[in-house]
C-alpha cells in the first residue's frame, strides 16, 4: 500500500513535467552516472540550447527530482537523478 502511494505520487510529478524535463530525467535515469550539460545536450534528439537545458534542470532540481554534483577538481557541474526517482 505504501509503495503504491509513492508510485502514484511519482507518476503525478512526472505528468507535470515539460517534454524537455521528461526527456532529461529519463536520460539521467538510464545513464545512472552524473553527466555534464554538454553530455546531456549531445544525447537529446532535438537540438536544444544550453540555456533551455539549464532552465529545465533547475526546474527539476527545485522539485527535488535531480541533484547538482559539483566536482571541484574539474570545475564544472554534473547532474544526476535522486536515487529514489
Amino acid at each position: 500500500m505504501i509503495f503504491n502511494g509513492i508510485r502514484v505520487l511519482l507518476q503525478k510529478q512526472f505528468q507535470r513535467l515539460s517534454d524537455l524535463e521528461k526527456e532529461l530525467i529519463s536520460w539521467l535515469a538510464i545513464n545512472r552516472e552524473p553527466v555534464s550539460i554538454a553530455q546531456l545536450r549531445s544525447s537529446l534528439v532535438s537540438p536544444i540550447s544550453s540555456h533551455k537545458i539549464l532552465e529545465a534542470l533547475e526546474s527539476l532540481r527545485r522539485r527535488n527530482l535531480i541533484e547538482n554534483i559539483v566536482i571541484r577538481l574539474q570545475n564544472y557541474k554534473n547532474f544526476s537523478r535522486h536515487f529514489a526517482v
